[in-house]
């Protein structure tokens, strides 16, 4: 089994002469080129001459909207329920039925589940009194 022979390297530019082929020795003097630069359009030109709004000129700092971060708010609340579901692990009880691993597994499964409903009903109450607040600016 052979191996196929790599292909000759094409110049970058499709419309570029060969490397072997020797530039024209009569030039066209500079000032020839200048009419047909000057003919195309010149789109570039004219979306930098257009007016740029920037966010700074544009937006109202009395009209800004502070909404709370829910997700935060929601990791917020399971780190809550991971403190409690440890706490009441480690809290010494009667019964010893459940190994201590399985009680924290369950217990975290609870607590979280709770701290996270509580904490993105904290962000919710909170995202509705700053809109109460903002209606009575």
């Amino acid at each position: 089994m052979s191996t196929p022979e790599p292909a000759p390297a094409a110049s970058p530019d499709p419309a570029a002469p060969p490397a072997d082929v020797a530039p024209p020795t009569d030039a066209a003097p500079a000032d020839a080129a200048a009419p047909a630069a000057d003919t195309a359009p010149d789109a570039a030109a004219s979306a930098e001459d257009a007016p740029v709004a920037r966010a700074v000129d544009v937006a109202d700092p009395s009209r800004v909207r502070r909404a709370p971060r829910y997700g935060r708010f929601g990791f917020l609340g399971l780190l809550l329920g991971v403190v409690v579901a440890l706490v009441l692990t480690v809290l010494p009880v009667g019964a010893d039925n459940l190994p201590r691993g399985t009680l924290f597994l369950l217990l975290l499964l609870a607590t979280g589940t709770v701290g996270v409903f509580a904490g993105l009903t904290w962000a919710l109450v909170a995202d509705r009194r700053s809109l109460r607040r903002r209606g009575r600016d």
